[in-house]
């Protein structure tokens, strides 16, 4: 339909086209166009409208999404149909969950829509919600300021390794729950065991990142002064401290058996597939299974476990 209208219009390119739709990705795929907003017809020939000035901020796509959404607004990262939008849509079943990539587009998308100019064109509450992923306590602070949650799990593949839910489809199939977590909690430890040095580099990546954000060249910036700050900011890393600190808090982990601060930090996505076995299930199929059980009666557990490492739903 986007191929026949464009060759529609560039063969009347002396025409003016007007084009009432309901379909947000035709009205996104007109470039160049005017657009109006019908908000509603009252039935006495009062119309309540408005002209949508560009956005180079927000897609288009995304934009009529949000301001025809009668729910309040969760962005999510993940894409359409991935476990990301699928959990959050059980999770926080009062929203309108939209996944937009990453959590840097969660971000930006929820500081966009809650901008003072945008705010004026829709009565939705905007929220977001982001991984833990490595994650400074500083970054989370930051974020959070401004209508985004981030997870209390490294990242939400997490969710499906929480004993709650663990249990729940232990159970399911007819296996016994205490043993059954207590195989998916040594597999988990266990490999983690395998990639220790690597998750806490990338741990000690994101705080030096974090770091270098920092760095500023003042308002008097000089050849000189650009090199003398940025060794300043590289001097105050000290990556061995930094790496010692981190190896410190997962050897208590570890040494606890602290299976909740494990998922804290562990992060890899692929785990919650690599436990299908220890539920006699194919390979990669565990996901896919609790998924399933979110439609059933039995679902509601699952969720409520899912939901003690969520942030609560943000008032509206």
């Amino acid at each position: 339909m986007h191929k026949l209208w464009d060759e529609i219009e560039k063969r009347c390119s002396d025409k003016t086209m007007v084009y009432i739709t309901h379909d947000l990705e035709f009205a996104a795929s007109r470039k160049d166009a005017t657009k109006i907003w019908v908000k509603s017809y009252q039935g006495d020939s009062t119309w309540e409208y408005s002209i949508l000035d560009s956005n180079d901020d927000i897609p288009d796509r995304l934009y009529f999404e949000v301001l025809g959404s009668r729910k309040p607004v969760l962005f999510v990262e993940g894409e359409k149909g991935s476990y990301d939008s699928h959990l959050y849509s059980y999770i926080y079943d009062g929203y309108n969950v939209i996944p937009c990539g990453n959590c840097y587009n969660v971000i930006a998308m929820t500081k966009a829509f809650n901008n003072e100019k945008v705010r004026t064109l829709h009565n939705n509450s905007i929220f977001g919600i982001v991984d833990r992923d490595y994650m400074t306590r500083e970054e989370i602070n930051g974020v959070e300021n401004n209508n985004i949650k981030v997870l209390s799990i490294a990242e939400i593949e997490n969710l499906y390794l929480l004993e709650g839910v663990v249990r729940a489809v232990a159970e399911n199939q007819g296996l016994s729950a205490d043993e059954t977590f207590e195989s998916v909690k040594k597999f988990v430890f266990e490999e983690f065991s395998k990639e220790k040095e690597l998750q806490i580099c990338k741990m000690c990546e994101r705080d030096i990142h974090h770091k270098l954000k920092g760095y500023s060249v003042g308002t008097q910036p000089t050849k000189v002064f650009l090199r003398e700050q940025l060794n300043t900011v590289i001097e105050q890393i000290n990556t061995d401290s930094m790496y010692e600190e981190y190896e410190k808090q997962i050897n208590r982990i570890v040494a606890e058996q602290s299976y909740d601060k494990l998922l804290l930090l562990y992060n890899r996505k692929s785990l919650h597939k690599r436990v299908s076995s220890l539920f006699g299930l194919a390979a990669n199929e565990y996901p896919n299974l609790v998924l399933r059980l979110l439609k059933t009666e039995g679902g509601k557990v699952i969720i409520d476990s899912m939901r003690s490492k969520c942030p609560d739903q943000p008032d509206v």
